[in-house]
């Protein structure tokens, strides 16, 4: 009965996603699927992402998550990775995915 307990909001820290992505000319039948794919792969990621408190920004789950899907190469600009404290949340605000288009092995 003597306890007080306080509860605050975790603070959040806003960061974007800029994705390029190249998918491989040998898999340009598909290439309709692997857009798909990688959208998803984002969206997952960005749930993932603000999915547990202090979970440090990590470009490099972003990367697997597309290819997994079938990219053959991603250039991220952003997010870079980033502490993030136990206490705070990272929520990503703006996110861009571009097809950069087919290249060969």
């Amino acid at each position: 009965l003597t306890d007080q307990v306080i509860v605050k909001a975790p603070d959040i820290v806003k960061f974007n996603v800029e994705v390029t992505y190249y998918i491989n000319r040998a898999d340009e039948v598909q290439s309709i699927s692997i857009q798909s794919g990688v959208a998803k792969a984002v969206n997952d990621y960005v749930i993932w992402q603000k999915s547990k408190l202090g979970r440090d920004i990590n470009p490099d789950e972003l990367i697997s998550l597309i290819k997994k899907n079938g990219a053959k190469r991603v250039v991220i600009a952003s997010p870079n990775f980033q502490v993030i404290a136990e206490n705070n949340i990272a929520i990503a605000e703006n996110v861009s995915v571009k097809l950069g288009g087919l290249e060969d092995e």
